[in-house]
């Protein structure tokens, strides 16, 4: 017996030897321990690690650091969730700080919520991290400005770092404020982590610094790594940190449980960790549950560290092996005297290990497919002979001159023809309240094209009346008109011609600045003025901008309207039509203008529009016509030739035009009205406008329905199975899901992921057949989800109790992650429905989501559209029964494919948030985008519309008047039968028929009917007013009437005093003909004014007005020049002279002329006027 007891006595003390020797800690640098020798299967055993830094480290300098961590709803709160991941790396990150370091944590959603402050530790502050739960929106302003709260109590001269972590959406504008504040603070760097594809980039880069502190991660997995990268930003170069690889005997014979410390990932059987340097040794932790019988090493494989230096070395440590654990039976620990390690090597192969169950794995998720969209019809060529313009520059004058520009203008836009070519100006006189006449329809003019005339004449005329009387304003009766009560203004327009050119005199820079710019944007442009014969302003104005223009070198062409007889015009009409007639005859020769500039062919030409029978309506709406044809350079333009002579063309035109733009806008928001706003969404029309048609309670069920059986049971989430059992749509009671009493974190971490991963899936398959299924109804595919996905939710909250204590009730399923996962459900939900929802607000308003009958957004504009361009077409005499059949038999090839062009796919993004996106319309990315994208695809079919007139559409054939007319379009044969069809580059026009005759006449003839054309007149140029006021002093000084004065004649007549000097220094002898030219002798010297070869009398008269000789010598004034003039006589002897007379000039003319310029000094000096 004693030796027995001896043998037992050796195999307890050699067993126990095993035991101590087997289970002591390994390892120097690198030290594993075990928390006991001896355990049960199913029992937890505690592995820790330490291990030494390299002896050359340097600490991580002592910071003020500020945490603000985003803890909304929106980042979940179960295992795996980017809240959990960014948490467990803040505690990395916390523990490689300086133990001197002080931490404030800050939670925030809407509202910032202070954990710990400044005061607290790196380690105080790890704890204060497990108080963050997740709720709420995200305001990243409020925690910016708790941020500088915290900082402002922190230590001084201490650098400090913030580090900021969100997936939020708060724009640079509503965190400006806090930012400032937080960049004043001294030391201060912010570290900025966003999450998730949905935020802002430029808010996060406006927060840092440097670009490198932005971090930008699309995968919660990714969060250590990038706390990782911020511990190494903040400790710098003397921090060091050490990768360490742990292979752990799992599955069999350990199994891992509960979490690791530090945090630290999972790849297959390894744990990796990131850990630094500190001051003394740096540990972690994890457990292990035994799972098999034996003297078993917890870890297999080789371990080790790899330490990074702080000069950017490496430093490899390898891991000792692994300490020995004796594993009993259950119930059998006590045993472990006779069951040591000598038995288990000897019997050890008695108890086999048992492998854990795979777990079941999942079908293969299906996938719903977007349908294959059906081909559009061909697109129609375009016309082979587009319709062009020719480079223009257009200025309406006065009232009816807005009005035509605007209709040109909208006539262009209308034709589809490119403004770059093209520019429009309207000068006007103030801003009466109603200028515009019956023109319709037509399109505003830009500010820029309005040059507005808006001024107080008063103080202008007062400065000018005493040094211009007499002068080149002779004109202007500036006395009479300061002698009126009335306000000088031109702010409400004018009924004075000679008002309209003075204003325009004075705001003369302007205009030439303004019209100068429009010419140079445009090659080699041709002007067109056009204007009423009878409007103040249009005959006022009609020379002064013709001059301006023609001192630009460009071709003008006037358009003006017949004159009525009414006699308050006439003499206004008189005034225009002799200063027509004279500046017409004197096209190749020199103007001066008022302002001194001097420019020549004043005018090209001058079309004489319409009859004076006309309405004002009917004679604007001939101008309009011709100024179009002057535009495409039709067979008017070619027969409006400029003539030698002071003669106009008298044009009467007859057209017919049909839109073409406004008719495809039309077509387009009517085609889209009747597809997108009553097929696709439902709407219905009514005596009130579009009612909608919300889902039925029936639908939302029947998609309720075809969720919780979307592919039978399995390809649901464990969580949701129960949750359909509860609803009572499944018939056995589903068993809940278990993990094991201590699964580990990175286990539930998985199960939460395959959970997520399969209510994703599920979501998006359900969703993605309800589009298909309604799209294939005609029905716009998204109308249904969002009074379903609401349902849906309704639903989940009703079972999300049971669900939860099903899950608890279960060995290993803590309640917070069953209410978790529930909760990132109904965040995922609630994220598609307002998806959804911002789809349908943009295309068409609330009413389908069953809140109301007023449209919006899209559908409204496509209502709007369709109503304006209806209003619009109104002013042309349609024939609406042609029109409609033309529409509907595009409509009937297009409406079909359009239809199909409104379906959406469901994807998923990186963080497993489901995206709609138009399956249709690949370029489009939101509602806006699907506005430009269906446009532009229709708008590729705008050609359709030249296919659609017919001769019928124009009316009635054209009954024209007697006379030689001339037809221009396509259906000029049939619509103008009369009248001849002219081969010109715009006869394929299938939009206008216009029939002209024309014809040249005298300028008396165009506008001398009903009244006496020498009578009382309105001049607004110095010269014509003049040669009047002279010829009323000769008729009333010698009782007859004098001789009509040329208009060479009157221009001369603009500066009388030198034309009178002329004569006079030609009967003293003065002037003479000297070698085939003409000198002045004067003080002794002779002074060249005239060369060889030129008009003596004319040239020697504006050489002697500028003071100068050809040679550029200053003439001495004359002598006697204050003495009284010579008679009448001797002028007109000397007139008489072939000196003193202009070649070509009636002598008898030209005495007058002469008489009348020495009456008009003798008058001024009588005066006592300075001359």
């Amino acid at each position: 017996m004693a030796w027995f007891l001896g043998l037992i006595a050796i195999w307890i003390a050699l067993g126990w030897a095993l035991l101590v020797w087997g289970a002591r800690p390994r390892g120097r640098k690198f030290r594993r321990s075990v928390s006991t020798r001896v355990c049960t299967v199913g029992q937890r055993v505690k592995v820790s690690l330490t291990l030494t830094a390299p002896p050359s480290r340097h600490p991580p300098p002592p910071l003020d650091v500020v945490m603000l961590l985003d803890h909304s709803s929106s980042m979940g709160a179960a295992p795996g969730s980017p809240l959990q991941m960014m948490l467990r790396a803040a505690g990395n990150f916390l523990r490689q700080l300086s133990p001197d370091s002080r931490v404030a944590v800050v939670g925030f959603n809407q509202v910032p919520s202070v954990h710990c402050t400044l005061a607290a530790t790196p380690a105080q502050a790890r704890s204060a991290l497990q108080a963050i739960s997740p709720g709420g929106a995200t305001s990243i302003a409020a925690a910016l400005n708790q941020a500088v709260e915290l900082l402002a109590h922190g230590r001084p001269g201490m650098d400090k770092v913030v580090v900021l972590c969100s997936d939020g959406q708060d724009d640079i504008a509503e965190i400006a404020d806090a930012l400032a504040r937080l960049k004043a603070i001294p030391s201060v760097r912010v570290l900025a982590v966003g999450f998730g594809d949905e935020v802002i980039h430029a808010t996060f880069l406006a927060m840092v610094a440097d670009r490198q502190d932005y971090f930008h991660l699309t995968r919660a997995r990714d969060m250590d790594d990038v706390f990782q990268r911020l511990a190494k930003e903040v400790n710098g170069p003397t921090g060091l940190l050490a990768a360490v690889t742990e292979p752990v005997a799992t599955p069999v014979p350990f199994a891992l449980i509960g979490d690791t410390m530090p945090f630290a990932t999972v790849e297959g059987n390894r744990l990796v960790w990131s850990l630094s340097g500190a001051e003394g040794d740096t540990a972690a932790e994890y457990g292990v549950e035994a799972r098999c019988v034996g003297w078993l090493r917890p870890v297999e494989g080789k371990a080790f560290a790899d330490w990074i230096l702080h000069d950017g070395g490496r430093e490899p440590v390898d891991g000792p092996a692994s300490p020995r654990i004796l594993v009993l039976p259950r119930g059998f620990g006590w045993a472990w005297p006779l069951f040591n390690p000598l038995a288990m090597i000897l019997l050890g192969r008695l108890w086999p290990c048992p492998h854990p169950d795979q777990q079941k794995s999942r079908p293969p998720f299906d996938t719903v497919a977007v349908p294959e969209l059906p081909p559009l019809p061909p697109i129609p060529a375009e016309p082979e002979n587009p319709l062009s313009v020719r480079p223009s520059l257009v200025i309406g004058l006065g009232e009816m001159g807005e009005d035509l520009v605007s209709a040109l203008k909208f006539r262009l836009a209308d034709r589809h023809i490119p403004d770059t070519t093209t520019r429009m100006l309207c000068v006007r006189l103030g801003q009466p309240p109603s200028r515009l006449t019956a023109l319709a329809p037509r399109v505003p003019l830009d500010a820029r094209e309005l040059l507005t005339v808006d001024l107080d004449l008063r103080p202008h005329m007062e400065a000018q009346v005493s040094r211009l009387r007499g002068g080149p304003h002779a004109w202007a009766p500036l006395e009479s008109w300061l002698a009126e009560t009335c306000p000088q203004t031109t702010s409400h327009g004018t009924n004075d011609r000679r008002k309209a050119r003075f204003a325009a005199l004075i705001d003369a820079p302007r205009l030439v600045r303004e019209i100068g710019m429009a010419l140079e944007s445009l090659d080699s442009p041709q002007v067109i003025l056009a204007g009423r014969a009878d409007d103040p302003e249009t005959s006022g104005i009609l020379g002064e901008i013709a001059h301006i223009c023609a001192e630009q070198g460009r071709p003008v062409t006037a358009i003006l309207t017949r004159s009525s007889a009414v006699p308050a015009v006439l003499p206004a009409r008189r005034g225009l039509a002799r200063e027509l007639e004279r500046l017409l005859s004197l096209r190749g020769e020199k103007i001066q203008s008022d302002r001194g500039a001097v420019a020549s062919h004043l005018f090209d030409r001058c079309l004489v529009v319409g009859s004076p029978h006309d309405t004002e309506g009917e004679q604007a709406d001939k101008a309009l016509e011709a100024m179009f044809s002057l535009l495409m350079g039709d067979a008017l333009d070619q027969a409006a030739a400029p003539t030698a002579e002071a003669r106009v063309q008298l044009v009467e035109i007859a057209a017919r035009t049909l839109p073409q733009e406004l008719l495809w806008r039309w077509a387009r928001a009517r085609c889209l009205r009747e597809v997108m706003i009553q097929t696709a969404l439902g709407f219905t029309p009514g005596p009130k406008g579009m009612t909608g048609n919300p889902p039925t309670e029936q639908e939302v069920r029947e998609a309720l329905a075809r969720f919780w059986s979307p592919g039978g049971q399995d390809t649901l989430p464990a969580i949701l199975i129960l949750a359909r059992h509860h609803l009572g749509l499944g018939q056995t009671e589903p068993p809940a899901p278990s993990l094991g009493e201590r699964a580990a974190y990175h286990q539930l971490e998985e199960f939460c992921d395959s959970e997520r991963m399969a209510f994703h899936h599920c979501l998006r398959t359900w969703t993605q057949a309800e589009i298909n299924r309604a799209a294939a109804t005609g029905r716009l595919g998204i109308i249904l989800l969002p009074l379903s996905i609401q349902a849906l939710r309704d639903q989940l909250a009703v079972t999300r109790g049971y669900c939860v204590r099903r899950v608890a009730d279960s060995a290993g399923h803590p309640e917070d992650m069953a209410a978790a996962l529930l909760g990132e459900f109904d965040a995922r939900l609630d994220h598609l429905q307002r998806e959804v929802a911002a789809w349908l607000n943009g295309l068409g308003g609330p009413t389908l989501l069953g809140r109301g009958s007023l449209l919006r957004a899209f559908a409204a504009e496509i209502l709007d559209d369709e109503t304006e361009a209806r209003n619009q077409l109104d002013f042309f005499p349609l024939p609406w029964p042609e029109v409609e059949a033309a529409f509907a038999a595009w409509s009937a090839d297009i409406s079909g494919p359009l239809l199909r062009r409104f379906s959406f796919s469901v994807e998923m993004d990186a963080r497993n948030h489901l995206r709609i996106r138009p399956a249709g319309l690949t370029a489009a990315a939101t509602p806006d985008d699907v506005r430009v994208e269906i446009i532009r695809l229709l708008d590729s079919y705008r050609p359709v519309v030249t296919r659609w007139p017919r001769p019928e559409w124009f009316g009635a054939p054209m009954a024209l008047a007697a006379g030689q007319w001339q037809a221009t379009g396509r259906f000029a044969d049939t619509v103008a039968p009369e009248a001849s069809a002219v081969e010109v580059d715009d006869k394929d026009d299938p939009f206008r028929v216009a029939a002209f005759r024309m014809e040249t006449v005298s300028v008396r003839e165009a506008f001398g009917h009903g009244m006496d054309f020498d009578g009382p007149a309105d001049f607004v140029w110095a010269e014509d007013a003049i040669a009047q006021r002279i010829a009323d002093r000769i008729a009333n000084q010698f009782q007859r009437k004098p001789r009509p004065f040329s208009p060479a004649a009157v221009t001369l007549l603009r500066a009388p005093e030198v034309l009178a000097e002329a004569a006079r220094e030609i009967a003293d002898g003065n002037i003479r003909s000297d070698h085939g030219g003409v000198v002045l002798v004067r003080g002794g010297s002779t002074y060249r004014l005239a060369p060889p070869g030129s008009e003596p009398f004319a040239t020697a008269v504006a050489q002697l007005s500028t003071g100068c000789s050809l040679d550029r010598e200053t003439l001495p004034p004359a002598t006697g020049q204050h003495r009284p003039a010579v008679t009448p006589e001797a002028l007109a002897e000397a007139a008489a002279t072939r000196l003193g007379t202009p070649l070509g000039a009636n002598p008898d003319m030209w005495k007058d002329v002469i008489l009348g310029a020495a009456l008009h000094v003798s008058d001024r000096l009588s005066d006592g006027e300075p001359v």
